[in-house]
């Protein structure tokens, strides 16, 4: 149970993180779509990982 509470823990600082990078992109203008499917997807690679730690 604590392994999961950690695993979630992290998704959502993960997942507030891109939002957070994501909003400064388009404050900027400089980033496009392309930009932010790389941080989802780089996102979910760290979720899977931390799973697989988990």
């Amino acid at each position: 149970m604590l392994k999961f509470g950690i695993v979630l823990i992290a998704s959502i600082i993960i997942i507030f993180m891109i939002g957070f990078v994501i909003a400064l992109c388009k404050l900027q203008t400089r980033c496009e779509g392309m930009e932010e499917r790389v941080f989802a997807k780089d996102a979910i690679k760290h979720i899977e990982k931390i799973k697989i730690a988990g």
